[in-house]
Formats: structure tokens, sequence, C-alpha cells
């Protein structure tokens, strides 16, 4: 087995370490907007490439600090629950932001595709 071939394999997760984790590679931008974070995790095991499950969730994260950044009434704040029920493990992020134009929520799992300015995004996150 290559070191390739370990980085793209899958393996029991504790989905709430990956979510702590991408967390922590978030948490100084998630304090300097000063945005709260509701965690609501349980301690479901999914079968998945750890690494990929992590750039998901800091990704996820990284886009709803992007469209609270701009609000400038209301609460700001992001909530992530996981949940784990007949074999499928549910990760759930939500934020208080705007929401997703409906003329693009079918383009967000494009590769490539963004609604951030040139420099802000690769449209990388959500296509992984």
């Amino acid at each position: 087995s290559s070191p390739i071939d370990e980085i793209n394999e899958n393996s029991s997760v504790n989905v709430k370490d990956s979510v702590t984790s991408a967390l922590t590679l978030m948490n100084s931008k998630i304090k300097n907007s000063d945005i709260q974070v509701e965690l609501d995790l349980n301690n479901a095991v999914a079968r998945a490439n750890d690494a990929l499950l992590q750039q998901v969730l800091v990704n996820l994260l990284d886009n709803a600090v992007y469209a609270l950044e701009s609000k400038t009434t209301g609460v700001r704040s992001i909530l992530v629950r996981t949940k784990q029920s007949n074999g499928i493990v549910q990760i759930v992020v939500a934020d208080t932001g705007p929401g997703i134009p409906k003329e693009i929520q079918t383009r967000i799992l494009e590769p490539f595709f963004t609604t951030k300015e040139v420099g802000k995004g690769t449209g990388l996150g959500l296509s992984i």
C-alpha cells in the first residue's frame, strides 16, 4: 500500500472529532467575525475519508462565515449538528445568513462553481 492509497482510503471516522478538527481550523476566522457557534454532536461513526470529510466541513464553515460577514443586524450564528439513524450519518451545518439564492442552488456541487469574487473562492469546496 502506498501513501497515496492511504490518503484515499475510507475508514471508521468519529464524525464529532472531524467536526471539532474543522472548527479548530476555522477558529480564528469565526472569532474575528464575532459569530456564535452552537454544537449538537453525538458520537456518530461513519465509513469515510477523514481528510476529505474535514475539508468539506471547513468549506461549509467558511461559506457560512462568508455569508454572515455581510449580515449587519440580528444574530450571527452557525449550528453544527450530527445525527445517526439506521446506519446513516447526517451532518447539518446551518447559519443565520441570507441563504442560497434559488437560481444557484442546483449548481453548488459543481466543481469550480463559486459566487465569490476572484481570489476569494475556488469553487472546489462542496464538489469534494
